[in-house]
């Protein structure tokens, strides 16, 4: 095993590709090909900042671009779901999202795989709309003359609103209590209580508010009951 010849190569890169003979004279004894596999690597993407933001309604565009031996392919995934529709065989991708809705805020993630590992890149994505108004379905809206009464209005929002009301539709009132919870990052609770001293109190009110990208508004009606609680 004297005359036994061994190539080792270390460190081994992509460039060590490629055909290997081992000579003794003019004679080739053997031929080896190395192909050398390369785990995946992002090497370019937009947005080139981690948050992208855009408005409710418009189209968001992401691309990354991958290397990798063999080719990788890219799967883009909104928020940890995988649309099928969304794998490309190929080391470029690009990926938009049209009508964008503010469901789709969160995180926008594209992974290159190439099965000998996978390498990914996140965006957050920050859907900006204007208010929307709702009434909690549960809550009361008929009282008695001298009763407190209270109302309340759920605004969500982004950016959050920069104002929230609740107003009589016909004529004035003044409240006892007045306070905002925020609930979460984009929705926030008015509650306020009235005395219903007067039955001019009874009636139509409106809960309306208002960012950056508009208004909306609902109504809570007030309605009147009686001693045998009759509504009316």
């Amino acid at each position: 095993m004297g005359n036994d010849r061994i190539l080792r190569i270390t460190n081994v890169e992509e460039t060590d590709s490629g055909l290997y003979r081992c000579v003794q004279g003019e004679v080739t004894i053997t031929e080896v090909s190395l192909d050398v596999l390369v785990p995946p690597k992002i090497i370019s993407h937009y947005p080139h900042h981690i948050r992208f933001t855009v408005k409710e309604g418009g189209n968001a565009k992401f691309s990354c671009s991958a290397s990798g031996k063999p080719i990788p392919k890219i799967i883009w995934q909104v928020n940890g779901l995988l649309r099928s529709s969304n794998i490309i065989k190929n080391e470029s991708s690009t990926f938009i999202l049209h009508n964008v809705s503010r469901t789709d805020s969160g995180r926008v993630e594209c992974i290159a795989d190439n099965e000998l590992s996978k390498v990914s890149r996140q965006f957050l994505l920050n859907v900006k709309y204007k208010p929307t108004v709702t009434v909690p379905s549960m809550l009361p809206l008929h009282f008695r003359l001298y009763d407190t009464a209270t109302l309340v209005c759920i605004v969500c929002s982004n950016p959050l609103p920069l104002k929230i009301n609740i107003y009589k539709q016909m004529g004035y009132f003044n409240f006892k209590e007045k306070f905002e919870i925020k609930l979460n990052d984009t929705c926030t609770q008015l509650t306020i209580t009235i005395s219903i001293k007067d039955p001019t109190l009874f009636g139509l009110y409106v809960c309306k508010s208002k960012n950056n990208l508009g208004s909306a508004q609902t109504e809570l009606f007030v309605k009147a009951q009686d001693e045998d609680g009759l509504i009316f």
